[in-house]
């Protein structure tokens, strides 16, 4: 089955594979995303070359899946009858005030709610337990604002939710952008969190080099500097997927029980 050129592609994509994973593996939190987006291509194009050979090539496809902490293909979960739906809510903490409210409104009607600052243990490794609850959760509400656009955090999560949706859930949408104001996605505002990123950047990179010099640790300006990178990097097409997926506008006209009125009927369908 499958031609020689097929099995030639499907080696190398293997070996490339294997590299990406010790890299990331040995990264950790720091492994910037590119490698990530390299690893997931060649997943992707591994799996379905899988279907047309005889090799079955099980162990990188395996390790690769968990490094990207996606579901091993051989696992199902099975739905559980009136278990509460698990719902992320994604935002910078500048609009905190209007994140408290969506939290407090869906948790008064009954779904199990993450919410970074109260979720959150003492101890907890932000950037790994940011990335497993979103695995598990079952729906990503992102609001978005000027704030939450140039936000590492938020880029993080929106990112990681993409992945999670596009190879983890593929039979569900669980990206559900709530924008606080219409013009957040236009290009005049995306081209301006551009030019902040390139200086939020550019004023880290000066933090490293200072920090350096002193010979203190570097770990957390490192990560903080690859995040920012990766959403700089990512922005235009979290942009385009936000304008896509649109869920709600919740600007200072919106009606607010009569907008996450209709975000929970999309949640509860």
């Amino acid at each position: 089955m499958g031609s020689d050129f097929d099995r030639k592609m499907a080696d190398l994509h293997e070996r490339k594979m294997e590299d990406l994973v010790e890299r990331i593996t040995k990264a950790d939190i720091h492994a910037p995303y590119y490698w990530r987006d390299e690893l997931l291509k060649s997943l992707t194009e591994l799996e379905e070359l899988v279907k047309v050979l005889d090799k079955d090539y099980k162990g990188i496809i395996a390790s690769s899946r968990k490094v990207l902490g996606l579901t091993p293909l051989s696992t199902k979960a099975s739905p559980v009858k009136d278990q509460k739906k698990k719902v992320f809510i994604s935002y910078n903490h500048q609009d905190g005030e209007i994140a408290q409210r969506i939290f407090d409104r869906l948790k008064k009607e009954g779904f199990d709610i993450f919410k970074d600052a109260l979720t959150l243990q003492i101890g907890d490794n932000l950037e790994k337990s940011l990335k497993a609850a979103l695995r598990e959760t079952d729906f990503v509400i992102s609001i978005f604002s000027s704030n939450s656009l140039i936000s590492e955090w938020v880029g993080l999560e929106t990112t990681e939710t993409l992945l999670v949706e596009r190879f983890g859930k593929k039979d569900q949408n669980i990206f559900l952008p709530v924008l606080l104001d219409k013009e957040v996605v236009g290009e005049e505002n995306v081209i301006r969190s551009i030019h902040l990123l390139d200086q939020n950047i550019a004023e880290t990179e000066k933090r490293i080099r200072s920090r350096f010099g002193l010979k203190v640790p570097l770990n957390d300006l490192i990560a903080k500097y690859n995040r920012l990178i990766d959403l700089r990097n990512n922005l235009t097409n979290i942009v385009s997927r936000v304008k896509e997926h649109i869920a709600a506008v919740l600007d200072e006209d919106s009606d607010f029980d009569l907008v996450i009125d209709k975000l929970i009927e999309r949640i509860r369908l």
